[in-house]
């Protein structure tokens, strides 16, 4: 009997996978498997609520899922609207063990014999927790609002706006893992990517998803999107700016059509025993008509460009309204003329678009030239400065090379690697590996990937390139798109509007705001927003704790510093400096993580120390939003050390 065939093959594969993922969702929600309770008035047993799934023996149901749908109503059920439910208990844990228990009596005429302990309360538990270096889930604690966000028509997009502390980032996370076992199937083949402001960020971030079972998230920042090619650092914002501007994309375009090479030489063929010549300008504009007629697909143009060569030869000897049929037959006979193809290879070779970024540093006054098209005389010298005088590139060069990218296409030189015999795959190994492995393959290649859903956190200070970048990467994807427009740095309210049009037409789009502050004291948010001048609108801090402090000084902040470290050395906790100039305290302290204002977004910490917030100009609301972004990373108390 045959056992090794294609189905038995599958079987097997489909087996491992699955138990495989199972057993690492298992593992890694043991810790706090259970966190809730729920007492119905029409269930004879209490249900469950946990992280899972599970069933015993008999293939009874002992714990729910939080994103089933019965699992809705532990986070939604109210007094005024129970959903069935008397009591709704949450437990809280450490480790294995419960150490305490908060119970909500929705109906008490159904209570009966129930009883009702009341203790701190999940979410006041976890609000006033010390922070650590990684996020942690709000699994136990989401608010309704949330949940309405959370489970929001899996089948469509989701755009979350809200001021600082609103949870934004945390509920995408938790939407992610929610779309995730809703569409397990599809997103398990087309992947998730989720783009963050930065790698501390995702660092940050990078264990929620685990601790909800889901590991199958391409989690990347703005740094490496477009791994293997990654960005060493950030460049001035103004400089950003420019970069970020959609003229860029038509810069690109005509940059790299103005770099290729100039023909060698003139060309000469027989048409019609009559001997005809096309010299170097012939063959430049030509290859250059055929360049800006196409949207993509350089690399790939070798075809068109002989058929443009045919056209020319033709108008040459006096057949100016020659047939596409004429056309073709004479592009056929110029395929086998090595002189010909030399030329097309000479005028049009295949390139990489790292390499065409590399050589922008050698056209420094073309480029310039053809900037000064879309932008001023200040904002082109500070562009081609930024990339003569950088090793590498920036973040905001990526979408520029990613541009080139996608305007080159492939080389049709390049094949697929063989696979040799010695490639061998570990036994566990299975066909949705080989596919994840594949997937990230082409991503590391730079290539554009069909991502099913695409989560932006931050999604404010995204440029129109960047959005243009991503784009690519979610033609038919779904989105969460999260941001607040009030911290935007790089792009304003218009930009993000126009940015969103495009990558979300044609789409399913449900829109929320979220107006509760549960991260940031009242104290802190009420000086954020003086200091920044930028209105919080209907934003509320359910919080109230100490003002900020301020450790003031005349010319030499030194001894400010001082105090700044000696106050974060007194709170304990999780502290940092934030910084709203580049380079700032650089090498000035090793106790205590030094961020700049953009590279802290998405982060909390317990206690920050503001440096130099007078620094920034307030006159422009995209700079003056550093403050508020800086200002609103603690969660328990701020110190600000200026010069006012």
């Amino acid at each position: 009997m045959k056992t090794n065939t294609p189905q038995s093959v599958f079987d097997r594969e489909a087996f491992a996978s699955n138990s495989r993922r199972r057993l690492a969702a298992v593992s890694i929600s043991e810790q706090q498997l259970v966190f809730g309770r729920m007492d119905h008035e029409d269930e004879d047993k209490p249900l469950y609520v946990g992280r899972i799934g599970l069933s015993d023996s008999d293939q009874e149901r002992i714990l729910i899922d939080w994103r089933a749908p019965v699992g809705s109503s532990f986070y939604r059920a109210t007094s005024s609207s129970p959903q069935g439910v008397v009591r709704r208990r949450t437990l809280i844990t450490r480790g294995k063990k419960v150490v305490d228990i908060n119970d909500d009596l929705l109906v008490p005429e159904k209570a009966g014999d129930l009883e009702v302990v009341a203790g701190e309360g999940a979410l006041l538990h976890a609000l006033m927790r010390e922070r650590g270096e990684f996020m942690n889930d709000i699994v136990s604690t989401i608010q309704a609002e949330q949940d309405e966000v959370i489970r929001c028509d899996p089948r469509g997009s989701v755009v979350l706006t809200g001021g600082p502390g609103t949870g934004k980032s945390v509920v995408a996370l938790h939407r992610t893992a929610y779309l995730m076992y809703e569409r397990a199937a599809e997103l398990e083949r087309l992947g998730v990517l989720l783009v963050g402001p930065g790698r501390r960020f995702s660092r940050y971030i990078s264990r929620v998803l685990p601790s909800l079972g889901e590991t199958a998230v391409n989690i990347r920042s703005v740094f490496d999107i477009t791994e293997p090619v990654v960005a060493a650092e950030r460049e001035p914002l103004g400089v950003a700016r420019t970069k970020g501007n959609l003229a860029m994309a038509r810069v690109m375009k005509k940059f790299l059509i103005h770099s290729y090479p100039p023909p060698a030489g003139e060309l000469r063929v027989s048409i019609g025993g009559n001997i005809v010549k096309l010299l170097p300008a012939n063959l430049r504009s030509a290859r250059d008509e055929v360049l800006g007629s196409l949207p993509s697909g350089f690399n790939m143009a070798s075809d068109r460009l002989l058929r443009a060569i045919a056209r020319a030869f033709l108008q040459k000897s006096g057949r100016r309204n020659a047939r596409a049929q004429e056309i073709n037959a004479l592009a056929r006979t110029l395929a086998e003329n090595n002189d010909v193809l030399e030329a097309v290879e000479t005028v049009l070779p295949q390139r990489r678009a790292v390499e065409v970024w590399s050589e922008m540093k050698d056209w420094s006054e073309d480029l310039r030239s053809i900037l000064l098209s879309h932008f001023s005389g200040v904002e082109a010298d500070a562009l081609v400065a930024d990339l003569t005088a950088g090793e590498g590139p920036r973040v905001g060069d990526l979408p520029l090379i990613d541009e080139l990218d996608w305007l080159l296409g492939p080389s049709p030189r390049v094949r697929e690697a063989p696979v040799h015999e010695d490639d061998v795959y570990d036994e566990v190994t299975t066909l949705q590996d080989r596919l994840d492995a594949s997937r990230q393959a082409e991503w590391g290649a730079g290539k554009t990937t069909g991502f099913g859903h695409i989560v932006v956190d931050e999604a404010q200070d995204l440029s129109p390139m960047q959005w243009r970048m991503l784009g690519r990467r979610g033609e038919d994807a779904t989105w969460t798109i999260v941001g607040d427009p009030a911290q935007a740095t790089l792009a304003t309210p218009e930009e993000w509007e126009a940015s969103l049009s495009r990558v979300l037409k044609g789409r399913r789009v449900t829109r929320f705001t979220l107006a509760i502050n549960y991260r940031t004291p009242k104290e802190i948010m009420e000086y954020a927003a003086q200091a920044s001048g930028v209105s919080l609108g209907e934003l509320q801090s359910i919080r109230s704790g100490t003002p900020p402090v301020f450790f003031r000084y005349d010319e030499d902040p030194e001894p400010a510093i001082e105090q700044g470290l000696a106050w974060l050395r007194e709170q304990g906790g999780l502290g940092c400096f934030v910084t709203l100039e580049p380079g700032a305290l650089e090498g000035r302290t090793a106790e205590f993580e030094v961020l700049t204002a953009l590279d802290a977004k998405g982060l909390e910490f317990d206690y920050v120390v503001l440096y130099r917030p007078e620094t920034v100009d307030r006159s422009s609301v995209v700079d003056a939003s550093l403050i508020l972004i800086g200002a609103t990373r603690a969660t328990k108390g701020l110190a600000v050390i200026t010069s006012n």
